[in-house]
C-alpha cells in the first residue's frame, strides 16, 4: 500500500512537471501567436545579420525585404516567420517591386538586376546596360518597368523586365528614389536636391531644379498618393511637399541630424518616414497628408532604411543588422512615452533585437546626458549605480548583466541564454529612482 502511494505521488509531480512545462510552453507560444500586439512595434526575427534595405507588402500577410549579399526573405504569415530566398549573387540589393503575386523585379549594385515570375522561387539575372548600382525600381504596368541608379542612371523595360533600354536623364547625379502615381507620371529624386519629373512613363525626364526643389541636399524617398500630391525626403531631416505635382516644392521638414531614407503612404492622407537620428532608428507619421508629421517610437537602436504600409494602421520597416520592424496599431505612442528618450535627464531601456532569438540577444540602454550647467530631476549629482538583470516568468533572477556605475551614454550588452530553456523572460534596468521592464522571447 506504502508502495503503491509513493508511485501514486511521483506520478502526481510528473504530473504537474508537465503541466507546469506545457503553461510556460503554451504561454510562450501565445505571446509570440498574437505577436505581441500590446507593442507599438514589434521585433521580428529575420534569421539575418545583413544590412536590409528595402521592404515591399504586397498585401497584410505577403512581405519581401532584402538587402545586402542577395539577400530577400520573404513571409507569408505577416512576419511571423521569414524564409530566405536563392538569388544567385552577391551583389547588394537596393530595390524591389512587384506587379502581382508571381512577378517581381529586384535591382542592386553593380547594375545588377533579377527576375522572377513565380513569387521568388527562383530569381533569374537579367542583362542591363550599366555598371552603376541601381538604387530602386517600380513596375508601371505588366509590360513597363523603370529602373534607376548612380550617375544619372535610368533604365526602361517595355517587355516586363525581359530587356532594357538606358533613357536620357538629363543628370549624373546619383538617383535613389523613383516613384509613379500612375502609368504615366513618376518622380525620381537623388544627390544635391535632384527631382526629375516624367510624364510619358519614362521615355523623357524633365528636371525640376534646385530652386524649385529648395535644397541642395541629397534626397534618397519619394511618394505620391495623386499624380498632384507628393512627397520627398533626404538629409538632415529633409522633407518637400508638393501639391501640383512638382512644380513648387514646400519645405515642411529639415534642420536636424535626422536622416529620412525612405517614405511610404497607405492613402492620401496617412503616411511614415523611416530613417535614423545618429544610432537611433526613427519613424515619422502623418494624418493629413504630410502637412505635419509626428516622432513615434520604435525602441530599436538600430537605423531604418525601408518602411511600407500595408493598411492605416499596419506597417513594415527594416533596417541595420537584419532588423525587421512591424506594427498592426498604427505605431503610434502616448505622449510621455514619446518624450522619454529625447529628454536628456531620463533613462531609457529599448527593446531587445532580435526579438524572438535563438540563444544570444543585443540589449540596449541609455544613461542620461546632462548639459553643462543643468540641474538633473531625477538623478542625483553622483553617477549613478546602473543595474540591468534578467527574470523568468515566476519572478525568478536568472543573470545579472550590469551593477555597477555608468557614466553618460549609450551602453549595448549581450546577453547569452544558451543554458537556458525556451520561453518568456524579462529584463528590468533599475538606476535610482528609475525602473523599467521589458519582454524577450526565447526560442530553440
Amino acid at each position: 500500500m506504502k508502495l503503491n502511494k509513493k508511485c501514486s505521488l511521483r506520478k502526481q509531480k510528473v504530473i504537474m512537471k508537465n503541466l507546469l512545462f506545457i503553461s510556460v510552453f503554451i504561454f510562450s507560444f501565445l505571446f509570440l501567436s498574437v505577436r505581441d500586439l500590446s507593442a507599438q512595434w514589434l521585433q521580428q526575427s529575420s534569421g539575418t545579420s545583413e544590412t536590409l534595405f528595402f521592404v515591399s507588402c504586397l498585401n497584410s500577410d505577403i512581405v519581401y525585404v532584402g538587402g545586402a549579399n542577395g539577400t530577400i526573405l520573404r513571409t507569408n504569415n505577416s512576419g511571423i516567420t521569414w524564409s530566405r530566398q536563392t538569388t544567385g549573387t552577391a551583389s547588394n540589393l537596393k530595390g524591389i517591386s512587384f506587379i502581382d503575386s508571381f512577378n517581381g523585379l529586384c535591382v542592386g549594385s553593380s547594375g545588377t538586376i533579377l527576375r522572377t515570375t513565380n513569387g521568388g522561387v527562383t530569381w533569374n539575372s537579367v542583362q542591363s546596360n550599366t555598371s552603376s548600382e541601381l538604387t530602386n525600381v517600380k513596375y508601371l504596368n505588366y509590360s513597363t518597368a523603370v529602373a534607376v541608379g548612380w550617375n544619372g542612371t535610368i533604365e526602361l523595360s517595355n517587355d516586363s523586365g525581359k530587356t532594357w533600354t538606358l533613357q536620357n536623364s538629363n543628370t549624373f547625379q546619383g538617383l535613389v528614389g523613383v516613384h509613379f502615381s500612375d502609368e504615366l507620371r513618376g518622380t525620381a529624386v537623388g544627390w544635391n536636391g535632384t527631382i526629375l519629373r516624367t510624364t510619358d512613363g519614362g521615355f523623357n525626364w524633365s528636371i525640376q531644379n534646385n530652386p524649385l526643389s529648395g535644397t541642395m541636399l541629397d534626397l534618397w524617398g519619394v511618394y505620391f498618393t495623386t499624380p498632384e500630391l507628393g512627397i520627398v525626403t533626404g538629409e538632415n531631416g529633409t522633407i518637400l511637399r508638393t501639391t501640383d505635382g512638382g512644380n513648387l516644392w514646400n519645405t515642411v521638414g529639415g534642420n536636424s541630424i535626422t536622416r529620412f531614407w525612405s517614405v511610404s503612404f497607405e492613402n492620401s492622407l496617412t503616411g511614415m518616414i523611416a530613417g535614423d537620428s545618429g544610432v537611433v532608428g526613427v519613424i515619422y507619421k502623418t494624418n493629413n497628408g504630410g502637412i505635419t508629421w509626428t516622432k513615434i517610437s520604435n525602441d530599436t537602436m538600430s537605423g531604418l532604411f525601408g518602411i511600407d504600409m500595408v493598411e492605416p494602421d499596419a506597417a513594415f520597416a527594416v533596417g541595420l543588422g537584419g532588423e525587421i520592424l512591424y506594427t498592426n496599431s498604427g505605431g503610434v505612442v502616448s505622449i510621455k512615452e514619446l518624450n522619454q528618450f529625447n529628454e536628456r535627464d531620463n533613462f531609457f531601456l529599448f527593446q531587445n533585437y532580435p526579438n524572438p532569438f535563438n540563444s544570444k540577444t543585443i540589449i540596449n540602454y541609455a544613461v542620461p546626458m546632462l548639459e553643462p550647467g543643468q540641474t538633473p530631476t531625477s538623478l542625483s549629482n553622483n553617477i549613478p549605480n546602473v543595474q540591468l538583470k534578467v527574470y523568468d516568468i515566476l519572478g525568478n533572477e536568472i543573470a545579472t548583466l550590469v551593477n555597477e556605475q555608468k557614466a553618460s551614454g549609450n551602453y549595448t550588452i549581450e546577453f547569452d541564454a544558451s543554458h537556458l530553456s525556451s520561453g518568456v523572460y524579462f529584463y528590468r534596468l533599475n538606476a535610482g529612482s528609475f525602473s523599467k521592464t521589458k519582454k524577450l522571447i526565447l526560442l530553440r
